[in-house]
């Protein structure tokens, strides 16, 4: 992503005004910043598998399988947000091998609840 210098004082304070409800220390002056640093950072690739490989996202039928739960489980799973879901097209979904691994071992990410 490339940021070009020449973005319009009013552009960033309407940016600046959207979010600062969900970040109320945002300036113009970091915005900008943060976006600089964001386009500098390097895309983020899929975590190896154990041979190197990439994983390859599951179906519902595969993730149900790991899980040992029907695929309506997952479908719940992913609508409550204990499974990232992949949307390939609007009728072709996958699930991310990372949220299947987390469910798997407990971890949910929200801390000791």
């Amino acid at each position: 992503m490339t940021l070009k210098d020449n973005i319009t004082p009013s552009v960033l304070q309407a940016a600046v005004g959207l979010l600062q409800p969900y970040a109320p220390d945002l300036s113009p002056r970091s915005l900008v910043a943060a976006l600089k640093a964001y386009g500098d950072a390097p895309a983020p690739t899929a975590p190896p598998q154990a041979d190197g490989k990439p994983q390859k996202p599951l179906t519902r039928r595969e993730a149900a399988d790991l899980l040992s739960c029907s695929v309506g489980t997952v479908v719940r799973y992913m609508n409550q947000g204990k499974l990232r879901r992949i949307v390939l097209s609007p009728k072709c979904v996958r699930i991310c091998p990372d949220s299947v691994a987390a469910l798997l071992s407990g971890d949910t990410g929200k801390g000791d609840e």
